[in-house]
């Protein structure tokens, strides 16, 4: 897993940690005046620095993610337990600087100075994005539209949140807008970042609302590692090692409302804390199977994941000696990668190379050299399927490209 490494303690030995728990940030952080404590937050990591996770899926801006200050001061001087994370190896003490959008408080001169902003903002967001204004307008009127009654959360806030994540979408895709192909939606949490700080925002806290994500009411998200600052770190000593066997039951009961939601918040929680299946095999089997049998009744939902998710899963069925289970998921993923589209596409060079050798034998070369640039593809995924267990439908397919190969004497 990738993760860019903003700050370290061994570069700044000011920033070791010398105190320990959550006692000792409760401590350091009531000190705090409490009209400045909206300027700080706390997060919960297994190592000792702050980084952004690029990989993430979840439907939220790309950045680093925390518990406002007031929040984690609450919940911990009434000795309760943090939402997630709570017995992380690390208490991160981090200070916002710059403009903070607060969520939950938005009112009607709030919701139409941002509309002007954005529209404000169409002519750059097309030459960044490769799209066209029309298009833009087109799709930002229709979202505000659609925001009164598909915001997940009823507010000038929600409605502005659920705008943002529309349009990021519609960006991720350019000019084709949500018809998108596989691969193109990983931009999109980039791109709802990049939105939120051209309004002039470097962070968000949202204080209970829910608009940044439902399963957490209480959290934040630094946008700007420039606006951030690293202002003390503490060592866990609730941090248990052995933590992995409550985890993997957590993750065999995740609360999830589609399979598929299930799928990428399991994968990510993975990756995110390196759990490993060491600790307790049986229930991370168990785990696995789930996912497996997810995928087995509905194969579309390989389309909705990317490699990421994919090599977690083959990475934790490979350590557990399922090494049957690890093909049959890497041989699924190919084969949901070749979608309709490319089926389409391959039938019709077929049958155009096919009939032009029966009827017009004269016009096969410049057929040939027409249709020649697409058989990288094709080989590629031949050489793909021929390296995992084969099915009727894998030989089906690599005897297609076998037979297109033929037809124009490629040399594969």
């Amino acid at each position: 897993m990738l993760i860019i490494d903003l700050f370290e303690a061994r570069r700044n030995p000011e920033l070791n940690p010398k105190q320990e728990g959550h006692a000792a940030a409760v401590a350091f952080l009531s000190k705090i005046p409490q009209d400045e404590l909206i300027h700080y937050g706390v997060s919960m990591t297994e190592l000792p620095k702050l980084g952004i996770n690029p990989s993430s899926k979840y439907n939220t801006p790309i950045g680093i993610y925390f518990y406002p200050a007031s929040y984690y001061l609450t919940i911990k001087k009434n000795k309760n337990t943090l939402d997630f994370q709570d017995k992380a190896a690390y208490i991160q003490i981090l200070k916002l600087n710059g403009n903070i959008l607060q969520l939950g408080n938005g009112d009607a001169d709030f919701y139409k100075n941002t509309l002007d902003k954005l529209r404000d903002m169409i002519p750059e967001l097309a030459k960044q994005f490769g799209s066209n204004i029309e298009f833009i307008k087109e799709h930002l009127r229709f979202h505000i539209s659609a925001s009164k009654y598909e915001a997940k959360v009823s507010n000038y806030d929600g409605f502005i949140w659920y705008i943002l994540w529309k349009l990021s979408s519609e960006l991720g895709g350019g000019v084709r807008g949500s018809q998108q192909r596989y691969g193109q939606a990983k931009r999109n949490p980039v791109i709802w970042n990049k939105l939120i700080r051209m309004l002039g925002y470097s962070a968000v806290i949202d204080l209970g609302a829910g608009i940044i994500h439902q399963n957490e009411m209480f959290q934040g998200v630094a946008l700007d590692p420039a606006k951030i600052q690293l202002i003390k770190t503490f060592s866990n000593k609730d941090s248990n090692p052995t933590n992995e066997i409550p985890i993997w039951n957590q993750l065999l009961v995740w609360p999830s409302k589609t399979p598929k939601q299930y799928i990428q918040s399991v994968s990510i929680y993975i990756r995110l804390n390196n759990i490993t299946t060491s600790v307790n095999r049986k229930i991370a089997g168990k785990v696995l199977h789930k996912v497996v049998n997810f995928l087995k009744a509905d194969p579309t939902i390989f389309l909705q994941l990317d490699s990421t998710d994919i090599n977690t899963y083959v990475l934790m069925a490979n350590s557990l000696d399922y090494n049957n289970m690890a093909q049959w998921i890497r041989m699924h993923y190919e084969l949901a990668l070749w979608d309709a589209a490319d089926k389409k596409e391959f039938q019709m060079l077929r049958n155009l190379v096919t009939s032009v050798k029966k009827n017009s034998p004269e016009l096969l070369p410049q057929t040939i050299e027409s249709v020649n640039h697409y058989m990288p593809k094709y080989q590629k995924l031949r050489a793909k399927l021929l390296r995992i267990p084969q099915t009727t439908e894998t030989t089906q397919i690599i005897s297609a490209i076998d037979e297109l190969f033929y037809l124009i004497g490629y040399d594969k």
